[in-house]
Parts: C-alpha cells; sequence; structure tokens
C-alpha cells in the first residue's frame, strides 16, 4: 500500500465571511505543499461560516436586533454558498 501524507488544518470559519475563510485556508498554501501532502482535510461546515462562540444576540426567548442582523448575513452567506455550487447533480 502507498503512504500518502495528508494535512490536517484545524482552523476556524473568520467572522468576516467565506471570502475571508477562503483566504485563510490560502495563507496555508505554501506549508501544506512543502509538507509533500497530496490530500488536505479541513473541518466540517467551514466554508459555511459555522459561527462557533456566535448566539445571535440570543438568550432563552429573546433574540436582540443586531442578533437578527448577524442571522441574516449568515444565512445570505450560506446561500451565496449554496448557489456557487449549482446545479446540483440529480
Amino acid at each position: 500500500m502507498a503512504k500518502v501524507t495528508v494535512a490536517a488544518l484545524q482552523i476556524g470559519s473568520d467572522p468576516a465571511g467565506t471570502a475571508a475563510t477562503l483566504d485563510r485556508i490560502r495563507a496555508f498554501e505554501g506549508e501544506i505543499a512543502a509538507s509533500g501532502a497530496k490530500l488536505v482535510v479541513l473541518p466540517e461546515a467551514i466554508l459555511g461560516g459555522y459561527p462557533k462562540g456566535e448566539a445571535f444576540g440570543t438568550r432563552l426567548g429573546y433574540r436582540t436586533e443586531a442578533g437578527r442582523d448577524a442571522f441574516a448575513r449568515h444565512v445570505a452567506m450560506l446561500q451565496e454558498i449554496i448557489a456557487a455550487s449549482a446545479p446540483w447533480p440529480e
């Protein structure tokens, strides 16, 4: 069995959105190439911008207007990712 070098990039999404997250991932390109990795493994939902630690202005039974706005921006970013992935295979 052939040996393959795998790079594991354990980073989080950038709160600034998908483009910033992609920039963060690309920042490791040189190190990954130098390692000889043939495969890079990333956390699930990294491009979906999983907002680790973001509460969207909520607490039990309550959400702030700023939280609603933050959630709307997050949903819009996800919709851009979905649209860029279309058309979906049948």
